[in-house]
């Protein structure tokens, strides 16, 4: 098993969300499944609510996603895709991770730096 972690640091947005986005790329010796782990809160300002945290990978348009919270209030990220994906062996495929961690309740975010992390991992079928 393959993992590799994204941590990505965000700025203050006028949004009650935070979206990120990598492209990363795996070189698999053999068929393997692709799954995407809840993005972690490593570090927030206080009073940020991240009620709703959602990853998605996707190659091509194929994708595999983890959540907690309702994506109700999020356009664009309502899609749900829990299997994970399936990609062949001998091949750097590339891969890109989006997140979104945040609340639909309106309010701005607060000033401040915040730090998540999505864990990415590959297992051999």
């Amino acid at each position: 098993m393959v993992k590799r972690f994204w941590q990505s640091q965000f700025w203050r947005m006028k949004t009650p969300w935070l979206k990120g986005t990598a492209d990363v790329i795996m070189s698999c010796t053999t068929t393997a499944f692709i799954s995407v782990s809840v993005p972690q809160r490593i570090a927030a300002p206080s009073g940020f609510d991240d009620t709703f945290r959602k990853a998605r990978v996707r190659s091509g348009n194929r994708m595999t996603t983890a959540e907690v919270g309702s994506s109700t209030g999020f356009p664009g990220w309502s899609d749900s895709a829990p299997q994970p994906l399936s990609i062949s062996s001998c091949t750097d495929e590339p891969l890109v991770v989006e997140m979104l961690a945040g609340s639909a309740n309106g309010r701005s975010n607060p000033t401040g730096n915040y730090i998540y992390k999505v864990t990415v991992t590959a297992t051999p079928q």
